[in-house]
């Protein structure tokens, strides 16, 4: 997110649920367009979600959040509020996805808890298959 903070205008503080925010520029007092930290919200669950390799309907099935709501805010058009935020944080983070705070001069960002070969070897294990049986243990 510290890259997109350098190419884009972005508000200290939340503008209700918009994305997107038309402000006075500082110097030149000209309308402008500013990301609001919803947005940047947004791209962090966004890039999350790409790298779990999620279908929208897996997510859903995951936080109880619906797919309509999912999508709506997949594509800006929607804040789905605080709580369905949490939960789909929650379910990416469980599916691998570490979000990253913001600390300092680095900024925010979100990244894979496993390397390419753990990844590998989970997606064949998940990939086995067989029986579905209860456990006796």
């Amino acid at each position: 997110l510290k890259l997109m903070r350098k190419r884009l205008r972005v508000t200290e503080e939340v503008h209700g649920e918009k994305f997107l925010v038309k402000l006075p520029e500082k110097t030149s007092g000209k309308l402008v367009w500013y990301a609001t930290p919803l947005f940047m919200c947004l791209v962090l669950v966004e890039i999350a979600d790409r790298l779990v390799q999620w279908p929208r309907a897996q997510l859903a099935t995951a936080t109880g959040v619906l797919k309509p709501a999912i999508r709506a805010f997949e594509t800006g058009d929607v804040d789905p509020g605080d709580e369905a935020r949490a939960k789909l944080q929650h379910a990416l983070e469980s599916a691998g996805a570490v979000f990253i705070p913001e600390d300092g001069d680095l900024g925010a960002g979100v990244r894979l808890r496993f390397n390419a070969r753990d990844v590998k070897q989970l997606r064949r294990l998940e990939n086995e298959g067989g029986a579905v049986g209860e456990d006796d243990v």
